[in-house]
């Protein structure tokens, strides 16, 4: 088993779609296929449940899928451990944020923090929260969603300030 083919499965999990799976992971689809072919010939088991119409996930391949994610984020974790011990520090978060805050002063206000950190801003509605980011392994590291018009509202301070 490599680790390519766990990025090749959990590309088609999270997309339920080899086509657009392999232009994910720029690869062919027939060979992302038989990359998830090989490898449910490895666990001896069906990870996909395919139809010409649809892909869906079996039991197995949903339990694969959530360690594959697990085993994937580790290995990004160690990486950039050991880039951080070797003196090479880079570090990433991943925000949601509604319309306004992805181009005012949100990307202002993160590089004046943690210059060090590089910020994706993603902007969205809650809505489309749930059909973006359906795997924990996949959503932002923060998002705060309230319902248009509620009762939150923003409060900005200055950090400069006495």
């Amino acid at each position: 088993m490599e680790l390519r083919q766990l990025s090749y499965f959990v590309a088609v999990a999270e997309e339920l779609h080899f086509g657009r799976a392999a232009a994910k992971v720029r690869i062919a689809q027939p060979a992302l296929s038989n990359h998830v072919q090989a490898l449910e010939r490895e666990l001896g088991c069906q990870l996909f449940i395919r139809t010409t119409r649809r892909v869906e996930l079996t039991r197995a391949g949903e339990t694969f899928y959530a360690r594959c994610v697990g085993i994937l984020s580790e290995i990004d974790l160690s990486a950039e451990i050991t880039r951080a011990v070797a003196g090479k520090t880079f570090r990433k978060i991943k925000i949601g944020t509604v319309y306004p805050a992805t181009t005012g002063v949100l990307p202002a206000f993160l590089a004046k923090i943690a210059p060090q950190v590089s910020g994706y801003l993603h902007p969205y509605c809650q809505r489309q929260h749930r059909r973006h980011y359906p795997q924990p392994g996949k959503r932002p590291d923060q998002s705060r969603l309230h319902p248009p018009g509620g009762k939150h509202r923003l409060a900005a301070l200055l950090l400069d300030r006495p």
